[in-house]
């Protein structure tokens, strides 16, 4: 969780906290058929685990393969190049999508099978969902598969608190390992021990379709999911008109606490969950709707950001992209408050260099668009997960089909595709050090807050906001050391003092009566 004590904002006529990342590096993966970078995770080594699904190639950088498509696993040094890589698979369709270093060294690696031998030897029916645990090289400690007579799919999975796991996905059965469906497609969560043995499994849904995208465990050790739904009965309420984006929360032991549809009388989609400081969720997602939650829209698809409370109440909502479509699921937190995004944006919109390109944004905290940049070549490529690295730059997986622009190195088809951007630049000139440089008190205040500033000459702007970052009072300069809050609320605020560059520090307090 990020500290309070220090945001980095663009608000008002503020300028701009950075400018765009550049490339430090960029590689691709792959072999002669077709190859794609799924998920991807900064290693205590200052290297990169990568994990995707490898399709027909006999060469390059895959030693070999299983069947039809196989799991992958690639573990790079810090500026990309390739350690050792590994196959996983039997004579059918086997695809990693997550991975994750676990404590004690090794890793836990996750996805969904329709092989029933080779390394995938717990089959219950179609597909089901799997999870290795690797040592240290990618060697096979012991390996799972859950499911039911018919389809299951992961879309998530996170290591927890108590040593075990959490995989969200979707699940058509009720039998087996599945209890509890609703009806066609449910939302399925199984909550795992460190051995990866089942403590509990719920089906969250109703009559029509549902899908889970993207789980998180909370503070509260409880867990929150996001994904989409075409029901208005069973777990779920409130439907806006086609998909919605639904948000459920979970307490530790699988026990629905609350949910919240969002959308309009369109599509909706939702993606990766941030837990924010005040115990909201921040989310990332998509949308063609413009009515319902939606206020902003562009046109066609829009990436579609929101800010939810603790208990899912819509705090903001922004869209982003342009006349056709845009189209995101990932997203980081940064280190100054912030948001990162990557998403798919098409030409139409700007002069881009390809068909398909990797679009990554960076917002405030409030949602205010900080920078943009996209990534690509003449032909399509397509992003799955980024991540802030140890440095506070970027990290972006994904697949690409070009061999210009900012790919090289194309071994065939379709190939793994990994860039790791800089940290956001910025000249030293404009990084004046004002942390802890703003007191005030009394802390709860009545009617009237005293400002004590240690800037010297620094110029400063001074503003009251709400916790969900809307500006109350102000802005105004620190002419008068007394601010009058009488007009306020009773409630929590933050009073934020800022440069012309954008820099500040902000501190909470109390209104009271």
């Amino acid at each position: 969780m990020k500290q309070m004590l220090f945001f980095l904002f663009q608000l008002l006529g503020a300028t701009m906290i950075g400018a765009q990342p550049a490339i430090q590096w960029a590689k691709t993966y792959g072999g002669n058929g077709f190859e794609s970078a799924n998920f991807g995770q900064q290693t205590n080594d200052g290297g990169y685990i990568v994990t995707g699904e490898t399709i027909g190639s006999t060469d390059g950088d895959v030693p070999g393969t299983y069947g039809s498509t196989d799991a992958w696993l690639v573990k790079t040094d810090d500026l990309g190049g390739i350690q050792w890589q590994k196959t996983f698979g039997g004579t059918d369709k086997d695809i990693a999508l997550r991975v994750y270093p676990i404590s004690g060294g090794g890793y836990v690696l996750g996805g969904h099978t329709q092989s029933c031998n080779g390394d995938m030897i717990n089959s219950h029916g179609m597909q089901d969902i799997w999870l290795f645990k690797l040592d240290s090289i990618g060697g096979i400690v012991w390996q799972k598969g859950f499911g039911g007579s018919k389809d299951e799919a992961l879309s998530d999975l996170k290591p927890c608190s108590d040593g075990g796991f959490v995989i969200l996905g979707s699940t058509f059965s009720n039998d087996f390992d599945v209890s509890g469906n609703h009806g066609d497609l449910d939302m399925w969560v199984i909550k795992l021990t460190a051995s990866g043995d089942i403590q509990w499994q719920k089906c969250l849904g109703g009559t029509s379709e549902e899908a889970g995208a993207h789980v998180l465990q909370t503070t509260d050790e409880g867990f929150i999911l996001s994904g989409y739904t075409r029901s208005n009965d069973g777990d779920v309420g409130g439907n806006h008109g086609f998909y919605d984006v639904w948000v459920v929360k979970l307490d530790k032991m699988g026990n629905i606490q609350w949910t919240r549809n969002l959308g309009g009388s369109g599509t909706e989609f939702g993606g990766q969950l941030i837990q924010t400081v005040d115990e909201g969720y921040t989310l990332v997602g998509m949308t063609n709707s413009t009515d319902g939650d939606i206020t902003d829209a562009h046109g066609d698809f829009d990436v579609w950001v929101l800010k939810l409370s603790a208990t899912g109440a819509l705090i903001w909502q922004h869209t982003f992209g342009g006349p056709s479509n845009e189209v995101a699921y990932t997203m980081t937190d940064t280190e100054d408050g912030g948001y990162t995004i990557a998403g798919s944006i098409y030409p139409e919109n700007t002069p881009l260099p390809g068909d398909l390109d990797i679009w990554v944004f960076k917002i405030n905290q409030i949602g205010d668009l900080v920078w943009q940049r996209t990534l690509g070549g003449t032909g399509w490529e397509a992003p799955s997960s980024i991540q802030q690295t140890m440095d506070g730059g970027l990290f972006v997986t994904g697949k690409t089909d070009s061999n210009n622009g900012d790919v090289s190195g194309n071994h065939g088809l379709v190939d793994g595709w990994v860039v790791k951007l800089s940290p956001e630049s910025v000249a030293n000139n404009d990084l004046p050090v004002i942390l802890n440089t703003l007191e005030i008190y009394p802390n709860p205040a009545r009617n009237f807050l005293a400002i004590q500033l240690h800037t010297g000459s620094l110029p400063l702007q001074l503003c009251v906001m709400d916790l969900t970052g809307k500006v109350v009072l102000g802005p105004f300069t620190p002419l008068d050391p007394i601010l009058d809050i009488s007009a306020l609320s009773d409630g929590f605020y933050l009073l934020s003092a800022m440069n012309a560059a954008g820099y500040g520090c902000v501190k909470k307090f109390v209104k009271c009566r």
